[in-house]
C-alpha cells in the first residue's frame, strides 16, 4: 500500500474514503465498477489463480450527499428522529450535507426544502432498525435548530444561534462560551451538564406538560456570559449537555452518568496525522478534531532501514511480501524468481527485485483480555510466553492488551526478557471489547512509525466488538454512549489497506460459555455476533496478506503460534516498477502466480496509486 496523501478539505477526504470503501465492497459499487477485486481482462491473465481474493461479506454503508449554496446568517433546521446530527463550520458560501445509514437510503427518507435564507431537512426511516446520521458543514454565523430523539447532537464552530431539542440524546456544543446567553432545560428534572457555571432557576422557561403528573418539575440552568451574543437553547428529557471546550479551566460537572470517557486508543488515533484511522475518529467524534491542526493528514514517513538492506532504484516500486503454501497449507520454501509471475490490472510486470526474506520482523502480539475472556488469562499468558520463545532473537516484539482501551505492556523491543517480565506482572484490564480500536492502534501507533519494514500483527480474540450489540440503534455511531470501539469496521478496513502489516487473527471460541448464561434471544445475538466476527477477521487477514485461524481451546494456541512463526520465517519479497506510472489515486489489482502445481499465494490484493507516494508495499 502506498502512503496516504494529506487532505485538508473535509468533503474531499470524505469522497476519497467513500470510493475507497466502494473498492473493498463495503458499499455497492457504481455501475460498471467491479470493486476492489473486480474482474481483470481474461485475455491477459492466465486461468490458474494462486493469489485468491477475499470473499467474506462485510457491513455495507449507504451514503447520500448534496451541496447547497448558502450565505452567512442562514437559518438551518434539521429534524432526525432516528440518528444523530453533527454540524460544524465550513465554507462561507455553501452547505455540504452527508447522510450515512446502515441500510439503503430511499429518496423519500430525505425531505429537503431550500429557500433563500432558510434550509430545512427532515429525515425519516422505513425500518425500525435503520439509523440515519446527518453530517453538515455550514457557514459560520448560521442560525441552527435541531431536533432528535435518542441521537446525539454535535455543533462545533461559531454559529449565531443554536436551538436543540432531544429526548435522551446527548447535546455536545463545542461553541465559544465567552459571550453567550444560555437556557438549558431537563424536563425529567435532573441536571446532567458539563460546561461553564450557570445559575439554576426555579421556574422553567418552557411550560410543563399538563400530563406530567407527579413527575419532578423541569430543571433549568440559565444565564448570560459577556454580552450574550450567542443564543443557546437546549431542551432534553434526560440527555447529557456539554457546553464549550472540554478543557476550559472553570468547567463544572453536574449530575451522574456522563458519557463514557475518551479512551487512550481513540485519543492517540485522533492525533495521528498519518493514518486514515485518525481522520475517521475525528469525523465520528468531533470533540477530538482539535487533536490535529488545520493542515490535516500528512504523508506517512518511511521508516529508516539499514544501509545494506536498502534497494536503490530510480522509479517508484511496488513491494510485495508473499507467503506460499501447498494444497495442505504447508509453507513452500526454495522458490526462485523464475517461479513467480506478477500482473497489475491484467498487465504483466517485470520483477526488479526478489529475495527470500530473512531480515527481522517487527511483530505486535495483541491479546483480548476483555470481560468475555475472564477466567482464561493464565492460559493466554502462558501461550504468549511460548510464542515469544519461538520468535528469533533479532525480531522486535511488542505486547499489547486490550479491553475497552489498549494497554501497551511492552513497546517494540529486542529485549525479550523485558517483555516476559512485563507479561508476568501485568493485571488484565477487564471491560467491554474495543477490538477495532485496538487493531487500529496497533497498526497506526506501533507499526506505523516502522512502515516500510517487515511488519506483522497477531491478534488473539473472540472477535466480538461490543459495539455490535448496538448495530441498528441510534447508538451505533455514537461511541461515547455505548461500549465498544470508536472506529467502525469499515473505518478499520481503510487502515488495513493503508498499512503494510500482515495480520494473523486467531479467533478462540467461547460462544457456548457465553450463551449458556443467556435466554434464547441473547443466545441468538451471541451466535449472530460470532458469525459476523469470523467474517470480519477473515476479511482483515485476506486484505493484509495474513492468515486466519480459529481454535476451540486455548491449548491449541501453541500449534497455531508455531505455524505463524514458520510462516514469517519464509516470506518471499518481490518488487516491480509498474508499467502504468501515473499516480492517479486509482486502485491497482495485483495477481501473483507460482509455477508449482497446487501452490497458493497469500499477499495483498492490490494498492492505491496515491499522489505523493514514493512506493507501495
Amino acid at each position: 500500500m502506498c502512503r496516504s496523501e494529506g487532505r485538508t478539505f473535509i468533503p474531499r477526504r470524505t469522497v476519497f474514503s467513500l470510493w475507497l470503501i466502494i473498492g473493498v465492497g463495503l458499499v455497492g459499487p457504481a455501475k460498471g465498477h467491479h470493486g476492489l477485486l473486480g474482474p481483470t481482462p481474461k485475455s491477459r491473465v492466465p486461468a490458474t489463480k494462486a493469489l485468491s481474493a477475499p470473499q467474506a461479506p462485510v457491513p455495507r454503508l449507504a451514503v447520500f450527499e448534496k451541496r447547497l449554496p448558502a450565505s452567512a446568517g442562514i437559518e438551518i433546521k434539521v429534524e432526525n428522529p432516528h440518528g444523530r446530527v453533527l454540524i460544524r463550520d465550513g465554507a462561507p458560501d455553501q452547505i455540504v450535507l452527508r447522510i450515512e445509514s446502515n441500510l439503503p437510503i430511499a429518496e423519500e427518507m430525505v425531505r429537503l426544502k431550500v429557500g433563500k435564507d432558510r434550509v430545512s431537512l427532515r429525515c425519516a426511516t422505513r425500518e425500525a432498525e435503520q439509523t440515519l446520521d446527518v453530517y453538515l458543514t455550514v457557514p459560520g454565523g448560521a442560525r441552527l435548530e435541531v431536533k432528535t430523539e435518542e441521537g446525539t447532537v454535535h455543533v462545533h464552530g461559531r454559529p449565531r444561534a443554536v436551538r436543540v431539542e432531544t429526548l435522551s440524546g446527548d447535546v455536545i456544543l463545542g461553541v465559544p462560551v465567552e459571550d453567550l446567553k444560555a437556557e438549558l432545560v431537563w424536563t425529567e428534572g435532573y441536571v446532567r451538564y458539563a460546561g461553564p457555571p450557570l445559575p439554576r432557576i426555579a421556574a422553567p422557561v418552557w411550560s410543563r406538560s399538563p400530563t406530567a403528573g407527579l413527575a419532578p418539575p423541569p430543571a433549568v440552568l440559565s444565564g448570560k456570559i459577556g454580552q450574550g451574543g450567542l443564543s443557546v437553547h437546549v431542551r432534553t428529557l434526560n440527555g447529557w449537555v456539554e457546553l464549550g471546550p472540554p478543557t476550559a479551566p472553570d468547567r463544572v460537572l453536574l449530575g451522574l452518568l456522563p458519557p463514557q470517557p475518551m479512551t487512550r486508543a481513540a485519543r492517540a488515533l485522533a492525533a495521528n496525522r498519518y493514518s486514515v484511522l485518525g481522520a475517521a475518529v475525528r469525523e465520528l467524534e468531533p470533540r477530538l478534531a482539535r487533536a490535529v491542526g488545520a493542515e490535516g493528514p500528512a504523508a506517512w514517513p518511511t521508516a529508516s532501514i539499514e544501509e545494506d538492506e536498502a534497494i536503490t532504484l530510480e522509479a517508484p516500486l511496488v513491494n510485495l511480501l508473499l507467503s506460499v503454501t501447498d494444497a495442505e497449507g504447508k509453507v513452500l520454501s526454495g522458490l526462485t524468481a523464475k517461479d513467480f509471475t506478477v500482473w497489475e490490472d491484467g498487465v504483466p510486470q517485470e520483477i526488479r527485485h526478489f529475495a527470500v526474506e530473512t531480515s527481522p520482523f517487527n511483530l505486535v502480539l495483541l491479546l483480548d483480555v476483555s470481560g468475555s475472556t475472564r477466567g482464561q488469562f493464565e492460559a493466554i499468558r502462558e501461550a504468549a510466553r511460548r510464542f515469544l520463545e519461538l520468535m528469533r532473537p533479532e525480531d522486535r516484539i511488542a505486547l499489547l492488551l486490550f479491553a475497552r482501551d489498549v494497554e501497551v505492556v511492552a513497546p517494540l523491543t529486542h529485549e525479550r526478557d523485558q517483555v516476559v517480565r512485563a507479561l508476568e506482572h501485568v493485571v488484565p484490564p477487564l471491560g467491554s471489547t474495543a477490538l477495532y480500536d485496538a487493531i487500529g492502534y496497533a497498526l497506526a501507533e506501533v507499526l506505523g512509525p516502522v512502515r516500510g519494514q517487515r511488519n506483522a500483527l497477531v491478534v488473539l480474540t473472540d472477535g466480538r466488538d461490543s459495539s455490535f450489540a448496538y448495530q441498528g440503534t441510534p447508538l451505533w455511531n455514537d461511541p461515547l454512549r455505548r461500549p465498544g470501539s470508536f472506529l467502525r469496521f469499515h473505518d478499520l478496513v481503510l487502515g488495513v489497506l493503508q498499512s503494510d502489516a500482515l495480520i494473523y487473527p486467531i479467533m478462540f471460541e467461547n460462544e457456548a460459555e457465553l450463551a449458556a448464561t443467556l435466554h434464547e434471544s441473547g443466545r441468538e445475538q451471541v451466535r449472530a455476533a460470532t458469525r459476523v466476527a469470523e467474517e470480519q477477521l477473515r476479511q482483515l487477514a485476506d486484505l493484509s496478506g495474513g492468515r486466519f485461524y480459529r481454535i476451540r481451546h486455548l491449548n491449541q494456541l501453541e500449534g497455531v503460534y508455531e505455524q505463524i512463526a514458520a510462516d514469517l520465517r519464509t516470506i518471499y519479497s518481490l518488487a516491480y516498477t509498474p508499467t502504468r506510472a501515473e499516480r492517479d489515486g486509482s486502485w491497482r489489482r495485483i495477481d501473483v502466480r507460482v509455477s508449482r502445481p497446487g501452490a497458493r499465494v497469500r499477499g495483498r490484493p492490490g494498492y492505491f496509486a496515491l499522489r505523493g507516494a514514493q512506493s507501495a508495499p
